[in-house]
């Protein structure tokens, strides 16, 4: 784990978890600018939060909510990240809004590896899939319930 304090003055958003200085984030690498972070992605289990396999997010330091606002190419440091941490990724972008994805307001680019028997999906036939599972589980609930 890379320390989490920045030397670029910059205040951090209470309660955000990809600002570095609120501690919540765990660093594995920082850019040769120092503006941008790659970070494990940790998702929730029965067990707590656990580091998502194959799943990293490239965070600028600096709370950023959109893309358009960086004064410093964040694309440029994304690829510089990829070769730092010594991956390749099949999969990688932005959610830009909660009706895409989104569900933290800080900038954070996607990098995903495949594993080793995932069908190749694209973004559309994920989020198709996602509704079918969320029909079918409505439509479980409404059974068990008696409607």
């Amino acid at each position: 784990m890379v320390a989490t304090r920045t030397s670029l003055k910059i205040q951090p958003v209470d309660g955000c978890p990809f600002c570095p200085d609120n501690g919540m984030v765990d660093i594995t690498a920082r850019s040769k600018s120092g503006r941008t972070f790659i970070a494990k992605v940790l998702v929730r289990t029965d067990r707590g939060m656990v580091p998502a396999r194959g799943a990293y997010f490239v965070i600028p330091v600096e709370h950023h909510i959109d893309y358009s606002t960086l004064d410093f190419d964040f694309l440029k440091e994304v690829a510089e990240l990829k070769e730092v941490v010594g991956l390749s990724f099949d999969n990688e972008g932005f959610n830009l809004t909660t009706k895409g994805g989104r569900q933290i307001e800080h900038l954070h680019y996607w990098l995903m590896k495949a594993h080793p028997h995932d069908q190749p999906l694209g973004l559309h036939t994920l989020r198709q899939r996602h509704r079918e599972l969320l029909t079918e589980r409505r439509a479980a609930e409404s059974r068990r319930r008696g409607w």
